[in-house]
């Protein structure tokens, strides 16, 4: 029997799997991958449960900074700061 992958499993936990009818006969069926659906399951509402911090003042500008020198221009050329 060919068990679940983990991203099936998630994205079936999610509502966005595409063979869901499948994937819950096979669930059914399959006791190995109902536990690591439980699994996902526990870790997912463990996550779910911990507080967001706020991303303080400077957030914004941070993010800017790693990610502006791979950014390109129109031109193809890879823009050097956006400060």
């Amino acid at each position: 029997m060919k068990h679940l992958k983990e991203e099936e499993l998630i994205a079936y936990r999610e509502g966005v799997a595409e063979q869901r009818t499948t994937i819950s006969e096979h669930l059914a069926a399959c006791e190995e991958c109902r536990g690591e659906l439980q699994r996902i399951e526990a870790v997912l509402a463990a996550l779910d449960s911990l507080p967001v911090p706020e991303p303080g003042a400077e957030y914004g500008r941070q993010v800017w900074k790693e990610i502006a020198p791979r950014l390109a221009d129109k031109t193809g050329a890879v823009v050097a700061s956006l400060a």
